[in-house]
Formats: C-alpha cells, sequence, structure tokens
C-alpha cells in the first residue's frame, strides 16, 4: 500500500511541476495567483469553478514541491485515503465471512486474475486546457508522428529525448516510476494494460494531452503486496456484502446523533470537496462517526 501512495505522490507532484512551468510568465497582471504562482486571464479562460479549484490545488503541490515541503502536505491525505479504503472494503470482507470464503479461496481467485506493475516510456505532447484547435491540432500531428516513427523501429528513448514534452523525459528516454492500477489516468492505464513487452501504443488521449506509449515491462504484483478488492467484488455478490454490512451494523451501539452536526456537514460540503472530518454522531462506547 505504502508503494502504491508512493507512486501518486511522484505523479501528483509531476503534474504540479507542469503547472508551474506553464503559468504565466508576461508581464500582464495575473488573474489568479496562488502561493507565488502567477495564471493569467488567458490560462484561466473557459474553467469552471471547481477546475479553477483544482489548478490552485496543483500550484500549491508545485509550491510544496519545490520547498520541500511535500511529504508534510500529503500525509493527511494518505491516511484518509486508507482510512477510506478500508471502509469500502469492509461490506466485501464481511460478505466473502459470511459465504464461507477463506483466505486460500481468496488468493487462488487472485491467482487466476492478477494485479500487474507495469513499466512504461511514453512520449506526451501536453495541451493545455485553454489551448484553442490550432494548437491541439498541432499536438495531436506530433503524436502521431512520433507513433508512426516508433512502429517503424526508431529507437523509443530517443523520440522522447527529442519530442517529449515531460519535464526530464530527455534523461530518462520517456521511462516513467513502475506504475500500478490507480498510478496514472484511467486512459493512460488502460491503454498500458492492453499493450504487449515492446509494443508501441497508437495515440492516446488524457487531460493533459496526447501520450505514445511503448511496454517495457509488466509484472503480476504478488497476493501480500496487492489490494485485494478486485477479487472480492467478483467473488462477493453486491447483494450479500450489504446485506454482510447490515448484519454487522444491527451488533453495533446505537448511535446518537451530534447536535447540529448534519447542518455544519452540509455547510461544509458547500466549502470544500473533502469535509470528512465533522463528527457526525457517537456510540454509548465512545465511539464516532465522521
Amino acid at each position: 500500500m505504502d508503494s502504491v501512495f508512493h507512486l501518486r505522490r511522484r505523479r501528483l507532484a509531476s503534474i504540479a511541476i507542469v503547472m508551474l512551468m506553464t503559468a504565466c510568465g508576461d508581464s500582464q497582471e495575473p488573474a489568479l495567483t496562488v502561493a507565488g504562482v502567477e495564471f493569467s486571464s488567458e490560462q484561466v479562460r473557459g474553467l469552471s469553478a471547481e477546475e479553477i479549484e483544482q489548478l490552485a490545488d496543483l500550484a500549491s503541490v508545485g509550491r510544496a514541491v519545490a520547498d520541500g515541503s511535500l511529504v508534510e502536505l500529503v500525509a493527511p491525505l494518505d491516511a484518509r485515503a486508507v482510512e477510506r479504503s478500508r471502509l469500502q472494503a469492509m461490506p466485501l470482507h464481511l460478505g466473502a465471512r459470511r459465504m464461507g470464503l477463506g483466505e486460500q479461496a481468496i488468493h487462488d481467485g487472485y491467482e487466476r486474475d492478477p494485479e500487474w506493475e507495469l513499466e512504461v516510456r511514453h512520449v506526451v505532447r501536453l495541451v493545455p486546457r485553454w489551448a484553442g484547435p490550432a494548437e491541439r491540432a498541432e499536438a495531436r500531428a506530433l503524436a502521431e508522428q512520433v507513433a508512426s516513427r516508433a512502429r517503424a523501429g526508431e529507437d523509443f528513448s530517443a523520440l522522447a529525448a527529442q519530442l517529449s514534452e515531460e519535464p526530464g523525459a530527455a534523461e530518462r528516454g520517456g521511462l516513467l516510476q513502475p506504475g500500478r492500477r490507480g498510478s496514472w489516468v484511467g486512459p493512460f492505464w488502460d491503454a498500458a494494460l492492453t499493450l504487449r513487452v515492446g509494443e508501441v501504443s497508437g495515440l492516446v488521449e488524457t487531460e493533459y494531452g496526447y501520450h505514445v506509449l511503448r511496454l517495457d515491462e509488466k509484472r503480476a504484483i504478488a497476493f501480500d503486496q496487492a489490494s485485494v478488492l478486485p477479487v472480492l467484488r467478483r467473488l462477493v455478490p453486491q447483494a450479500t456484502a450489504m446485506q454482510a454490512m447490515e448484519e454487522w451494523v444491527a451488533t453495533r451501539p446505537p448511535l446518537e446523533v451530534e447536535s447540529g452536526a448534519l447542518e455544519d456537514a452540509r455547510q461544509a460540503l458547500l466549502r470544500t470537496r473533502f469535509p470528512d472530518n465533522i463528527v457526525i454522531a457517537r456510540t454509548a462506547d465512545g465511539g464516532s462517526y465522521s
């Protein structure tokens, strides 16, 4: 689990660095300033309020990368992600127990369809959110040329060094840190997973631009290092999981809703995407639910 979060931190840091590099550098008055990073009105034009908030988040992370405080910044997020993962898995584990599925059955199910760790090289032509049709068409055409040249036998590392716009691509030949499901955005992962080792992809479009991928290595993740959630989802019917969860809840101490907590939660939802620190209810034995 720690290694998965490590990969996610590295990906988030890379995104933030790109955003910092594309921040405005001209003399016009900035439309948005976050942690000393300025963005012009042209760069934020057409962005929704939620997208501007995401841009601000990325700029803040980029600043944390620059001053070395990223690990401290993301530690609470990692802890919350672990807790959410446990809560999401709980009905499935209870359902498996209800069905009499032991460790060996779950292990065998995983071995039949394991999770994977991939080593991928890629070339990316970045396309900012505010890019017009001409800029998008140019980036797409260049990426298509890369795919054609790589499939014709040109050295992929050299193409990445010459044409990729990812920071550090030249030094690494476009090689990314090993990735697992969730390490990369969905279209990128899906494309990489379908490749054979040594195979070059066609054009892959993500929210960051146009990519061309080559799969260098594909390794099955050992059972004791992988998430068993995908296996449990295949083995445990949703109805069984929910029934097992309801039975477990019925055995718990009764809940007493905190006075005003629901209104506090409603107000928090209007202010932030992740209001997970408000205690909604408490149990007689001292437990709390947020």
